[in-house]
């Protein structure tokens, strides 16, 4: 095969095969994501934690108390992330934790319906939902106007990631917004300056900043 020069990780995961690959075959490599066990490597990465921290404060800020999450596997580096920053929210804000307030539906359209419809049949005692996808948000207020919610009258939904779509949901959703291309472009700057000259002229770890 021919060999290759550079590889970029386009997510990362506690287990990661493709990372325990290159590793194994010495392939230089950058990741745009957190690596958890090697935090020199060259990586570009959002403030997940804070950006979680934020989307929850501004619940909180609006009065909003019994905040649900909804999130994928603890696997992705991401995922760890943003549960951290929900969680430090609550912490700062006085609002004790509560376990079932998580769900572990699956991040998806179809996992978020699944979730609306579980919230909306506790009794009003959800009244907000922090989320870790647009498209997962979406599906939780379907699910939940499906069992009879008003939406954010009955439950506020918040996103992650700015899609398009959310300039097209009743009421508009909001999110957080990644600068993904400006991401990939700093990873493979990285990841080119150190396979050409070996060296790096900035950190090893680059942490983006994210917009609400």
């Amino acid at each position: 095969a021919k060999k290759v020069d550079g590889v970029i990780l386009a997510r990362t995961l506690i287990s990661d095969p493709c990372l325990a690959l290159v590793r194994t075959y010495g392939i230089p490599y950058a990741a745009m994501g957190r690596i958890e066990d090697e935090p020199e490597a060259l990586q570009v990465d959002n403030d997940h934690v804070g950006a979680a921290w934020e989307l929850t404060r501004l619940l909180v800020q609006k009065g909003l108390r019994r905040i649900a999450y909804l999130g994928g596997s603890d696997n992705y580096t991401v995922n760890i992330d943003r549960f951290r920053g929900y969680f430090q929210a609550l912490e700062e804000s006085g609002i004790p934790f509560r376990p079932e307030y998580v769900f572990p539906f699956t991040p998806s359209y179809e996992g978020g319906i699944e979730a609306g419809k579980k919230i909306a049949g506790g009794r009003n005692e959800i009244t907000a939902v922090v989320t870790t996808s647009d498209i997962c948000a979406i599906g939780v207020m379907e699910g939940a106007r499906l069992s009879g919610y008003r939406i954010p009258i009955d439950l506020s939904v918040i996103g992650f990631d700015n899609l398009k779509l959310c300039q097209y949901t009743v009421p508009k959703l909001t999110s957080i917004s990644q600068d993904i291309p400006g991401k990939a472009l700093k990873c493979t700057r990285m990841l080119l300056e150190k396979i050409r000259t070996g060296h790096l002229s900035s950190p090893s770890r680059i942490v983006m900043d994210v917009d609400i």
